[in-house]
């Protein structure tokens, strides 16, 4: 076992369930490679990722957690298993500024592939084939500005989509960020821009219609 300290990039929405992922923070303050804490399960439940004070951990806190070992599957390599049977610790609050958000940040060429999309998206779809060559499930960008989509079928709950440009390239993903979905849940329907933000960007282990999707887990 081994305790390391992380700043949580993202909490989001997976299933009934969270999916938490981050960067680690060494020592020295240096910013190290991403992790994603999961339990037995392979995501995280409320009682996973509880304080002492028994608060719950949200995104951009400093975390320190005890982990049991690496369990990569398929691309997402950033997967470690956690000690359910321990808080974690909150060190502090990552610095909310345009520096420190900017050290955070991942610079790839694209957001993986870019040759599928789904009826409602742009570039969100990537094929099982292509992904076997992926070694990495997680990108910290920055894009300029974002347009907000939003949709309801009947007494569901709000869909919320982003689309935005990185790189030259347009992708319109799916947001599974839990205080975006809440947050839209009660306003009009339709499309709403937003100036520039950071994203979290993550592709899904589990295949809908024969494709892995990149989602927006976290937009801050």
């Amino acid at each position: 076992m081994v305790d390391i300290t992380f700043v949580c990039l993202s909490k989001s929405k997976k299933n009934q369930e969270f999916c938490v992922a981050g960067k680690i923070i060494h020592t020295d303050g240096s910013i190290g490679q991403w992790i994603r804490p999961v339990n037995k399960f392979g995501s995280i439940d409320e009682r996973d990722c509880l304080y002492a004070d028994k608060s719950q951990a949200t995104s951009l806190d400093v975390i320190t957690a005890t982990f049991i070992r690496g369990v990569p599957q398929k691309f997402q390599t950033e997967n470690y298993l956690i000690d359910s049977e321990k808080y974690w610790v909150k060190r502090r609050d990552y610095d909310f500024n345009i520096p420190a958000l900017n050290k955070l940040c991942d610079q790839p060429q694209t957001l993986w592939t870019n040759n599928h999309e789904s009826g409602g998206g742009i570039k969100d779809q990537v094929s099982p084939a292509e992904a076997a060559n992926i070694k990495e499930s997680l990108y910290f960008i920055y894009v300029g500005d974002i347009t907000i989509y939003t949709s309801r079928w009947q007494n569901e709950k709000v869909k919320v989509r982003g689309e935005f440009v990185y790189n030259g390239d347009t992708y319109n993903l799916k947001i599974t960020d839990l205080f975006w979905l809440n947050y839209y849940e009660d306003k009009e329907l339709g499309k709403h821009p937003l100036n520039g933000r950071y994203l979290t960007i993550s592709l899904a282990l589990e295949t809908f219609g024969d494709f892995h999707y990149k989602l927006i887990a976290e937009m801050m």
